[in-house]
């Protein structure tokens, strides 16, 4: 998930102002047994520390308004630390195919099971891109990755990328060879997927507290310090707190939400049994929907140890996975 600086600027920007405020004048507060002059001292200073955050919060709007579109983040990898350069912002030519993503070096999947799903496609479809990462909020129109660069078109969420893909020819219809009733099942487990499994991550690596700091270096380490300290931690984590919040997955106990995932968890497991896919012998669409799952859970651990500990309990999903990254992402 990236953050789309669009939405609600004005107020996450007192947002921003408010918390940074709030943290100062704490760490200022004197008792009311303390000398009149202290208190005055401490009250000049905060308030001081107050305007220059509200100050701070506003140019950070701008910032990333005007400036941050010239600025290419390459997140950190696995063996490669993140840089950060500046270049003039390009626009991809009709000719070239670009996916908007995280960047990280390819031979590991993308730390978002959506564009590891999309960049998987493109790979078995046997269509040329690159891998790109976001460089502003221009970059994604419904603030969210993966984007695709396609023919002067700038397409957005994986799902319908892959139709339109598919529709104009350009991608095999890995579904052609299912009957009406393995279509159903299959996007039922899609669904499954996407719609509640997905949630895992987000309450893991937003919402845990613990978890937080490593999700951080993932995501955002080749930022530049003053935005992760604010920007990052006072605006972006908040708001995907609440959206986890309003959709209901943080508001589970820890053991409700096991149990989804174990339900979830075995009904794939079940469903891909010893065959060599989801479906059967051959490959269709929701296998590169699993292998974007599955991938997360497992080569993320440190990131989603209980999406990883229940994934990993199937020795056939652990090893469909393993095989699929050594085929399709390592190769």
């Amino acid at each position: 998930m990236i953050w789309d600086p669009s939405s609600a600027l004005a107020d996450d920007a007192r947002d921003v102002a408010s918390a940074v405020a709030h943290e100062a004048l704490a760490l200022l507060t004197v008792s009311e047994d303390s000398p009149h002059p202290a208190r005055i001292a401490a009250a000049v200073v905060g308030a001081s520390l107050a305007a220059a955050a509200v100050a701070a919060a506003v140019a950070l709007v701008l910032l990333i308004l005007g400036g941050i579109s010239d600025v290419v983040v390459e997140t950190a990898s696995r063996s490669t630390a993140g840089t950060v350069r500046v270049r003039p912002r390009t626009t991809p030519t009709s000719n070239h195919v670009v996916l908007v993503g995280f960047g990280q070096r390819s031979q590991w999947p993308q730390a978002s099971p959506f564009v590891c799903k999309l960049d998987a496609f493109l790979r078995v479809s046997g269509i040329k891109f690159r891998l790109e990462p976001a460089r502003s909020a221009a970059d994604l129109p419904t603030g969210k990755v993966p984007v695709l660069h396609f023919r002067g078109e700038v397409l957005s969420d994986s799902h319908f990328i892959v139709k339109r893909l598919v529709a104009e020819g350009l991608a095999p219809d890995f579904d052609a060879d299912l009957t009406a009733a393995e279509r159903a099942r299959a996007e039922c487990l899609r669904h499954a997927l996407e719609s509640v499994v997905y949630w895992g991550f987000v309450r893991e690596r937003w919402c845990n507290d613990a978890i937080w700091p490593h999700t951080e270096a993932e995501y955002f380490a080749s930022l530049p310090w003053a935005i992760r300290a604010i920007v990052i931690r006072f605006v972006v984590r908040p708001g995907v707190v609440r959206a986890a919040h309003a959709v209901g997955v943080s508001r589970y106990t820890q053991s409700q939400w096991e149990s989804i995932l174990a339900d979830c968890f075995a009904s794939l497991a079940a469903q891909l049994g010893t065959n060599r896919f989801i479906m059967g012998d051959r490959i269709s669409t929701v296998d590169f929907t699993a292998f974007g799952i599955l991938a997360n859970c497992i080569y993320y651990e440190e990131l989603n140890p209980v999406m990883a500990r229940h994934a990993c309990m199937h020795t056939n999903l652990v090893e469909y996975t393993a095989r699929l990254h050594r085929e399709w992402i390592r190769s």
